[in-house]
């Protein structure tokens, strides 16, 4: 025999404020099932390739609970379109889920995945916008966000100086580059001389145009020199490094040049004064998302970060390898 719960049940989540409702179905009041808890699946639950791949939809569950009040079948009846939401929906729906109730019933339950915002905009490098009918510059070959592999200082490589640096820079009326200023720096000073021989040298660009006629911009990049296998170097920020675009540039201590380029999602890692993982920042393709302190923890695998020596506490670049 179907019951369902006779008002709609709404949690608000830790971090985006979805919401997991039971539907309304005809039965008597008292014979309706009870949450001893909350009916919460929350954004922390979000499974990481889900997030990376932007994807949203809603489940309908019809949810089998025991006379113990024990959830003892979950079913999708209605898919989000995605299999990994329809599991991990179903999943936290046995796992966690617990009622009060006089019988065996079956209840109808909609779990809402949506991707979660960051709000990362208060992180951004500032740079001047440029005036209104201003077309962006656009940068040639190597493109933003395509890896570089030719790029990494042999000191550095040697030494395994891994880090990530805040730049703005200025693309002038011919489409070089000037006035390059590091505002974070990656920890290293080989890096961040690379950083400025790399752009002013090599980094071209169609300027951007007013009117017609070219004129210049300001930019912001987000550069990351990454060794492929080689421990992470732990390079406290006071805040996470975003920018208008991502660069990031390999170095292999094997120098096999025809080694495959290891991809890689942009990830930050807050870590408290008290040594405690406290928040995550992962870029996926709706943009940067807040993954809180549980999903911190899922993100990062038991990883190990350095105590923070300040009372702010540290960011910490950490990307994550995809396989493939």
């Amino acid at each position: 025999m179907n019951f369902g719960i006779a008002a709609r049940i709404v949690v608000a989540l830790a971090l985006a404020c979805t919401s997991v409702y039971a539907q309304d179905a005809a039965a008597p009041a008292e014979e309706l099932p009870t949450p001893l808890f909350p009916l919460e699946v929350t954004d922390a639950d979000y499974p990481i390739d889900s997030l990376l791949a932007a994807e949203e939809g809603r489940v309908v569950l019809n949810v089998e609970i025991g006379a113990d009040g024990l959830v003892k079948n979950v079913f999708v009846e209605g898919s989000s379109g995605f299999p990994r939401l329809d599991a991990a929906a179903a999943y936290f729906a046995k796992a966690r889920w617990r009622f009060k109730t006089s019988a065996a019933a079956t209840i109808r339950v909609v779990v809402p995945w949506n991707v979660p915002s960051a709000g990362a905009e208060r992180y951004l490098i500032y740079v001047p916008a440029p005036g209104q009918g201003t077309v962006a510059a656009t940068r040639r070959p190597p493109l933003p966000n395509a890896p570089i592999v030719n790029e990494y200082p042999d000191p550095a490589l040697r030494l395994a100086e891994q880090g990530i640096a805040g730049v703005t820079y200025r693309v002038l009326e011919n489409g070089t580059v000037g006035e390059v200023r590091i505002v974070e720096s990656s920890g290293s000073p080989r890096l961040d001389d690379a950083v400025y021989r790399m752009m002013i040298d090599r980094w071209r660009f169609e300027p951007a145009k007013f009117d017609g006629k070219s004129v210049a911009t300001f930019r912001s990049s987000a550069i990351a020199f990454i060794i492929p296998g080689a421990p992470p170097t732990r390079v406290c920020h006071r805040r996470p490094v975003i920018a208008q675009e991502e660069t990031r540039v390999f170095g292999r201590l094997d120098f096999a040049p025809d080694a495959p380029v290891q991809r890689l999602i942009n990830k930050w890692v807050f870590v408290g004064a008290d040594g405690m993982l406290a928040d995550a920042l992962l870029l996926t393709n709706k943009g940067w998302v807040h993954l809180g302190r549980r999903g911190a923890e899922r993100v990062t695998g038991g990883a190990a970060f350095p105590r923070p020596t300040t009372p702010e506490g540290c960011w910490y670049f950490d990307p994550v390898p995809l396989a493939g």
